[in-house]
């Protein structure tokens, strides 16, 4: 992957979406914004009809899955491989440091 650059944003909120046919999608604030009155760990599900359905369809164009279980908003590093100028990249990833995010992205030079 020569022509992919690390991208890991700094320390922040996002979501952690567990879906039933894509596994777990990681989506950082800058793309999908979390509203101000859900706090870090959060844990939202279809039974929270109102904001769950709202939050589904936001992130439906960021997330590999269709049929999204629960939302959880997390905090940490998303980090990713991304093509400047292309639309090529990999799945966003959320690590609690730093150091993890940065070993994560390593494994792509092997």
């Amino acid at each position: 992957m020569s022509h992919m650059q690390k991208q890991i944003t700094e320390k922040m909120r996002g979501w952690m979406v567990e879906t039933r046919d894509a596994g777990t999608c990681c989506v950082p604030d800058h793309v999908v914004s979390v509203p101000h009155y859900l706090a870090t760990g959060a844990h939202l599900e279809a039974s929270d009809n109102e904001i769950f359905t709202d939050l589904c369809a936001r992130l439906a164009d960021y997330i590999e899955g269709r049929h999204i279980l629960h939302i959880e908003v997390c905090e940490g590093y998303f980090a990713r491989m991304s093509a400047p100028g292309y639309l090529d990249c990999t799945e966003w990833t959320c690590y609690m440091t730093l150091k993890d995010a940065r070993a994560a992205l390593r494994e792509y030079d092997e």
